[in-house]
């Protein structure tokens, strides 16, 4: 069943499905993102997963909108959540329209120590 809804989505014309890279290639891929997604199913183990990403949109300045999982409640306001698929719409219009210079000089010292 996952396979199949992957296929269904990289099908779309919007949808680039890019493979793996390298880590070192990860700043340019994010710096082209608007809005960076961290999409887990909350009927599977998707609820308890410590993203990696997070870090990395948050290094990158990048404003992130995240299904609602255990690990986004560790960036407070720096990550909108989403509780249902009506409210990806929203919360990705919301990132948008708040992403200024000062949220993401916010979002880049969250990981200064």
């Amino acid at each position: 069943m996952v396979g199949e809804r992957f296929r269904k989505l990289v099908a779309l014309p919007n949808v680039h499905a890019l493979g793996s890279r390298p880590r070192e290639d990860v700043p340019a891929y994010v710096a082209g993102l608007d809005v960076t997604l961290l999409c887990y199913r909350m009927d599977t183990w998707g609820g308890w997963v410590q993203p990696i990403k997070a870090y990395e949109y948050l290094a990158c300045g990048r404003p992130i909108v995240s299904s609602a999982i255990d690990a986004a409640a560790d960036f407070g306001d720096l990550v909108r959540v989403v509780e249902s698929a009506a409210g990806w719409v929203p919360a990705i219009e919301a990132a948008l329209g708040g992403n200024t210079v000062e949220e993401t000089a916010r979002r880049l010292s969250f990981l200064k120590p």
